[in-house]
């Protein structure tokens, strides 16, 4: 997923895949234990909503607002996709306990201090 205007307003300054952080922690002098992607299963509804503001942006010229720094704002959503991302981020904890996920909007890199 490309840069947003929420990365921006965070300060942001790069993006990681799994094997770009797994590489990071390493140069940092530690050993990775455990690396996975995580919220594979919401990951389809942020592409979504993220394309879509794109796309409003190029319609409409401008952003939809700015999020304060330092602060993780979530869209509002309906009551019923609240309860199934929460359902499917249940269910991912269970995967989670077996296996690795291959993608994911998020990195998760656990690591122990040689």
């Amino acid at each position: 997923m490309g840069w947003s205007e929420f990365d921006e307003e965070n300060g942001h300054h790069r993006r990681y895949t799994r094997k770009r952080a797994v590489r990071a922690v390493e140069a940092a002098g530690l050993s990775v234990t455990r690396s996975t992607y995580v919220f594979a299963g919401v990951f389809p509804f942020f592409a979504a909503e993220r394309l879509g503001r794109r796309v409003r942006r190029r319609l409409t010229g401008r952003s939809e607002g700015h999020f304060p720094v330092d602060t993780v704002s979530l869209p509002d959503v309906h009551p019923r996709l609240e309860r199934m991302f929460l359902w499917l981020s249940r269910k991912e904890e269970k995967v989670l306990a077996r296996r690795d996920l291959p993608f994911g909007s998020s990195v998760v890199v656990a690591a122990v201090k040689d």
